[in-house]
């Protein structure tokens, strides 16, 4: 089965390490099925979700597009703020988190969704563009 965009995000998320920006504002690494998922977010009071999405037509340009947008789900606004403006700094431009492409971030600060669950968890989101060569 062929690997998917949303996979090779959430791979390369589970592999980084406890000294990359991201994980440092975050204060931990990501584990899948704990605190890291694809699609339906956890029921956890701290994850983050890749959500993958369809992404614009192909150009006459030879490339295609998928699109993910990344959910960030944690107690503060803060906290969402500072992780999802980690994850944009560290994912625009990036030609290492998805083979074969780069990643544009679609916005350059996060979007604050507003607080769930009673008041208890802040949703950031970031949205990315993945642009491809055809084959």
């Amino acid at each position: 089965m062929a690997t998917t965009i949303a996979d090779e995000m959430k791979d390369y998320f589970a592999n980084l390490t406890a000294t990359n920006a991201i994980c440092v504002d975050f204060g931990a690494t990501f584990l899948f099925g704990t605190n890291l998922s694809i699609g339906a977010e956890l029921n956890s009071s701290v994850c983050l979700t890749v959500v993958p999405s369809g992404g614009r037509p192909p150009d006459n340009r030879d490339k295609y597009h998928s699109s993910v947008m990344i959910h960030f789900k944690t107690q503060t606004r803060q906290k969402a703020l500072s992780v999802m403006q980690s994850i944009i700094n560290e994912l625009h431009m990036n030609n290492k988190c998805v083979t074969p492409g780069k990643v544009f971030a679609v916005q350059s600060t996060p979007i604050l969704m507003g607080v769930r669950d009673g008041g208890q968890e802040v949703i950031a989101v970031a949205n990315f563009d993945i642009k491809h060569v055809k084959f």
